[in-house]
C-alpha cells in the first residue's frame, strides 16, 4: 500500500461513521486487492478488528479457510483461481465500471470455527483523492439461502411421501378391489346359469353386497386421495346436458328398483358445451342422487334441477340441485353429514347402509371444482342438496344446429298427463321453447279440449301412459280411435314403474315412445321428427336419450361382428370371469398370464384388440404396451385396452402416455366391455363390407 493511501485512510477514517451505520457491508480496496477499509457490519460478521485487515488482501483479512491451508499467500493458493473476490476485483478493474451483483459461497475461520458463508456482492468503482477504488457492498444471505436449501429439501421430502401415498394407494385399490371383481363377476355368471328364481335371488344378493362394498372402498380410497392431495382436476370441454342424462341413466335402475319416481330438469338455454372436469361432476352428481333414492321410501320423489343462473361469452354460473321426499336431517345435524365417518343417527346406519363418507368426498370435490355443498332439509318431509360451479364455455356446439330456442312458436301442444314433478319439468320444458299449450288431466278433459279445437294447426299430443292405468279397456280402444280420426301425431311416455295391460298397444301406435324421466334432448329430437323439420339431430343421439320410433319403422339387425381378442390377465378368476364375459358376446379370446406371453403371442399371430391388465408378475402391463407400441408396422398399431383397479387420472394419464387406447376399471362390467370393443367391431365391420 502506498504512502499516499495510508497518509488518507488513518485507522478509523473520517467517512467510516456513516459507513458503519449500513446494514450491509462495505469494503474499499485498492487495484492490488489490498483492503483499505471495512465497516463495522463486516466487522462483526467476521468476528474482526479494525487492525486486522488493513492492508492486508481479502483471504488473509478475513481468513479464507482454503488460505489458512494452503499456507500460501492470498492470491497464490490453488484455490484462488476460482475466488470470487479476485474475479470480482480483476472485472471492476478492467471493465471501469460496475459490476453486477452475485451470490457465492465461502468458507472462512471464524473465532477459531470453520462457517460456511454465502455472501451477496457487487462492486462498484470509486475515486478518493485522485486514487481509484473498489467499493464492495456484501450482504449476508446464509439463512435466506439455507431456508431455501430446507424448502427445497421439504418440498422433495413432500413429494416423495406423496409418490408413496399414491403408489400405496394404488396398491390398496389394486388389492381390495381384484377379489371384489372376482365375486361381482362370479355372481352375474352365475345368474345365467340357472333360471331357478333362488337361485338368481341368491346370486343377486351377492352381487349387491359385493357393490355395497366396492362403493365403501371407493369413498375411503377417495377420501385418503383427497386428504394427500393426489387428486387433481382435469378440465375438459363436455356437453353437460348430455352429461346429465348419462348421469340419471346409470341411477335409473337403481330407481326403478326401489320404485322411487325420478324427474330431472335441465334448462333449455344451455346449449353450448363447458368446461370443466366430467368425471368428478359425475362422482358429485351420483352420490347426491344415489342418497337421495336411498333414504327415499318406496313410492316417493327424487327431482334434479339443473339450471343457469348467470352467463356470459366466457363463463356460466350453474346451479345443481337435487331434492327429495326422504327421511329428513335435523337442524342441528345438518354440517356434521359432510364430516366423515358422521350419519344422522345410529339406526340409519342400520337401516340405509353406508359408513358416512360418501358426502365427505363430495364436498371435498366441490371445493377443488370451487363451490360448495348447502343443504335445506324438513325431518320426515326431505332433503335438498344444492352447489354452485362456475364453468367456462366451450367453443363448439352440443345442441341441434340452426334450430330456434322457440322453435314449438304457434305449435299446439296437448299433455295428457297427471299433476307431478315429471309433468312439470315437461311442461316448463314446452312453454320454453314457446308452445301453445293446453294441459288435460285425463281422456274426457282431452276430449273436450279437442273439440273446442286449438286455432287451425291440429295439435301434437303427448301422452303419459301413466294416466291410463285406471281407464278401462273401451276408453282407451276409443283414446285410440280419437288420434286416428284426428289423424293427430304423438308421442307416448312410458314409465317403467306404471305397467298396465294395454302399454304394448299404445306403445305400438304411438309416432314416438320416450322413457320417463323424459330427458331435454330427447324430447326434442321427438318433437322435430313430428313436425318433419329436416336437421342432422341423428348424429346427437346418445344411450340416454331414450328415443324410440314406431316398431314396424325399425331396420333389420346386421349379424354381429366377431373380434379375435388377446386377453393377458394374471388373476385366473378375472381371467376366466373377462373371458367369460367376451366368449358371451361373441368375440374368440385367448388368454395368457403375463406381459411376456402376450407379447410372444401378438408376434406369432395377429389380432384385434389386446386387453392387458396393468398389473401382471414378469412384465406388467404397462411395460407390454411399451413393447407393443416398439413393435414393427402393423403389430404396433393394434388396439389396447388397459384393464385395472387403479382408477386414478394419474393412472389414466399414465395408460394415455404409453399408447393405450381405452382403459376399464375393475369390476369389468358386460355393458362396459361392449361400449369399449364397439368402435373396433364397426371398424371390422365397414372393412368386411369393402372386401365383399
Amino acid at each position: 500500500m502506498s504512502e499516499t493511501s495510508g497518509q488518507i485512510f488513518p485507522k478509523r477514517p473520517w467517512f467510516a461513521a456513516p459507513f458503519d451505520a449500513l446494514p450491509i457491508g462495505a469494503l474499499l480496496m485498492d487495484s492490488n486487492g489490498e483492503t483499505i477499509f471495512a465497516n463495522r457490519y463486516l466487522l462483526d460478521l467476521f468476528g474482526m478488528t479494525p487492525e486486522g485487515y488493513m492492508g492486508k488482501k481479502f483471504g488473509e483479512a478475513f481468513s479464507c479457510l482454503y488460505h489458512l491451508k494452503g499456507f500460501k499467500e492470498c492470491g497464490e493458493g490453488e484455490h484462488c483461481d476460482t475466488c470470487y473476490f479476485r474475479s470480482l476485483l480483476d472485472s471492476s478493474f478492467e471493465g471501469c465500471g460496475s459490476v453486477k451483483k452475485g451470490v457465492f459461497t465461502e468458507t472462512f475461520q471464524i473465532d477459531g470455527e470453520e462457517k460456511q458463508l454465502w455472501l451477496e456482492v457487487g462492486s462498484e468503482l470509486t475515486e478518493l483523492d485522485g486514487e481509484t477504488y473498489a467499493l464492495l457492498t456484501i450482504v449476508d444471505v446464509t439463512k435466506h439461502i439455507n431456508f431455501d436449501v430446507e424448502l427445497a429439501n421439504a418440498r422433495d421430502l413432500a413429494e416423495s411421501a406423496r409418490k408413496m401415498k399414491s403408489q400405496f394407494l394404488g396398491t390398496i385399490s389394486h388389492e381390495l378391489r381384484t377379489p371384489l371383481n372376482g365375486i361381482i363377476g362370479l355372481s352375474n355368471l352365475l345368474m345365467e346359469t340357472s333360471e331357478d328364481s333362488e337361485h338368481q335371488t341368491y346370486c343377486k344378493m351377492i352381487e349387491e353386497s359385493g357393490q355395497s362394498l366396492m362403493n365403501i372402498v371407493n369413498d375411503i380410497l377417495d377420501s385418503s386421495r383427497l386428504d394427500a392431495g393426489l387428486i387433481d382436476l382435469h378440465l375438459t370441454e363436455f356437453d353437460l346436458a348430455r352429461h346429465i342424462d348419462e348421469t340419471v341413466g346409470i341411477v335409473l335402475p337403481e330407481a326403478y328398483e326401489r320404485r322411487i319416481e325420478l324427474s330431472y330438469y335441465v334448462d333449455p338455454n344451455l346449449l353450448q358445451p363447458v368446461v370443466g372436469d366430467p368425471g368428478r361432476l359425475r362422482q358429485v352428481l351420483l352420490n347426491l342422487f344415489s342418497n337421495a333414492v336411498k333414504f327415499s321410501d318406496p313410492g316417493g320423489e327424487v327431482s334434479i334441477h339443473v339450471e343457469r343462473e348467470s352467463w356470459n361469452n366466457e363463463a356460466s354460473r350453474i346451479r345443481f340441485a337435487v331434492s327429495d321426499h326422504g327421511i329428513g336431517i335435523p337442524p342441528e345435524r345438518q354440517q356434521e353429514i359432510f364430516e366423515r365417518f358422521v350419519q344422522v343417527d345410529a339406526s340409519n346406519t342400520r337401516k340405509y347402509g353406508g359408513i358416512g363418507v360418501g358426502l365427505a368426498v363430495c364436498q371435498q370435490l366441490c371445493a377443488l371444482m370451487g363451490a360448495q355443498i348447502e343443504v335445506s332439509s324438513t325431518v320426515g318431509i326431505g332433503s335438498l342438496f344444492e352447489f354452485v360451479l362456475e364453468m367456462a364455455t366451450g367453443e363448439s356446439k352440443a345442441e341441434l344446429q340452426g334450430i330456434p330456442k322457440t322453435f314449438l312458436e304457434n305449435r299446439n301442444v296437448v299433455y295428457v298427463g297427471d299433476e307431478s314433478n315429471r309433468s312439470a319439468v315437461l311442461v316448463a320444458y314446452l312453454e320454453r321453447w314457446g308452445a301453445n299449450f293446453e294441459w288435460s288431466m285425463d281422456l274426457n278433459s282431452l276430449n273436450s279440449t279437442l273439440e273446442h279445437g286449438l286455432d287451425t294447426h291440429p295439435p301434437i299430443l303427448i301422452l303419459n301412459t301413466g294416466v291410463l292405468a285406471e281407464e278401462e279397456k273401451e276408453s282407451i280402444r276409443e283414446f285410440l280411435r280419437l288420434v286416428e280420426r284426428e289423424s293427430l301425431n304423438w308421442i307416448s311416455l312410458f314409465d317403467p314403474l306404471a305397467s298396465i295391460e294395454s302399454d304394448s298397444k299404445l306403445l305400438t301406435h304411438a309416432d314416438h315412445v320416450l322413457e320417463l324421466p323424459v330427458s331435454r334432448r330427447g324430447l326434442k329430437k321427438s318433437l322435430l321428427g313430428l313436425l318433419g323439420e329436416d336437421h342432422p339431430w341423428d348424429n346427437c343421439y346418445c344411450k340416454s336419450d331414450r328415443v324410440f320410433t314406431q316398431a314396424g319403422n325399425k331396420e333389420p339387425q346386421e349379424e354381429s361382428v366377431h373380434l379375435k381378442i388377446l386377453l393377458a390377465e394374471d388373476n385366473p378368476i378375472h381371467q376366466k370371469v373377462t373371458a367369460k364375459m367376451l366368449s358371451k358376446l361373441g368375440h374368440h379370446v385367448t388368454c395368457c398370464r403375463n406381459g411376456s406371453e402376450a407379447v410372444n403371442e401378438l408376434q406369432f399371430s395377429p389380432y384385434d384388440v389386446l386387453l392387458l391388465d396393468c398389473l401382471m408378475p414378469e412384465m406388467d402391463g404397462y411395460e407390454t404396451a411399451a413393447r407393443v407400441r416398439s413393435m414393427r408396422s402393423p403389430l404396433r398399431g393394434t388396439p389396447i385396452i388397459a384393464l385395472t383397479s387403479d382408477i386414478s387420472y394419474e393412472n389414466r394419464e399414465k395408460c394415455k402416455q404409453l399408447g393405450m387406447n381405452d382403459f376399464l376399471s375393475k369390476p369389468v362390467r358386460m355393458e362396459s366391455l361392449v361400449v369399449s370393443l364397439t368402435p373396433y367391431t364397426e371398424q371390422k365391420a365397414s372393412h368386411l363390407d369393402w372386401v365383399i
